[in-house]
């Protein structure tokens, strides 16, 4: 007759053994981007204005300081005056790109 099979001593017991594998929650979905950073607002006091060989100048102030600008200058190495046409003049923030107008008022 046959004898019955030997269990393996050596064997690990079930309970022992290392648990089934996690799965891994998906990865979170990308943050939304967030928003372009906006220009502040235009620093600049607007003092005057003055048409100069069919080019306007501008008289502006900030703080203790005065700027005679025309098209084109950059003022603090962070704004440029795009353009001057009374009744505003456009001005570009450099580090955002963004454009704002200021009130400079009519051409006479």
């Amino acid at each position: 007759a046959a004898l019955p099979p030997r269990a393996d001593l050596f064997a690990t017991p079930a309970w022992r053994q290392p648990p089934p594998p996690v799965a891994k929650p998906a990865p979170p979905a990308a943050p939304a981007s967030a928003p372009p950073p906006s220009a502040p607002p235009v620093p600049y006091l607007f003092l005057g204005k003055k048409l100069e060989a069919e080019t306007w100048e501008l008289y502006l102030g900030r703080q203790d300081n005065a700027f005679i600008v025309r098209e084109g200058d950059t003022l603090e190495a962070a704004w440029r005056v795009e353009k001057i046409e009374p009744p505003r003049a456009t001005l570009r923030h450099l580090p955002t790109g963004q454009t704002q107008a200021l009130d400079i008022g009519p051409a006479h």
